[in-house]
């Protein structure tokens, strides 16, 4: 879990491969990373500011 500004953003990986990244602001997730071709590396990608702003 990351806190940008007053936005939590939830990362969910399976060893270092993300799965699911959200900023909490919407009803849906943001980003289901395991759904794309490629591995996405466990590291936070969205900025909650842009997003829930």
């Amino acid at each position: 879990m990351d806190v940008q500004d007053d936005n939590a953003v939830l990362l969910l990986c399976d060893a270092d491969t993300a799965l699911i990244e959200d900023a909490g602001c919407t009803a849906q997730s943001d980003i289901q990373h395991w759904k794309s071709g490629a591995v996405q590396q466990c590291k936070i990608t969205i900025n909650a500011q842009q997003l829930c702003n």
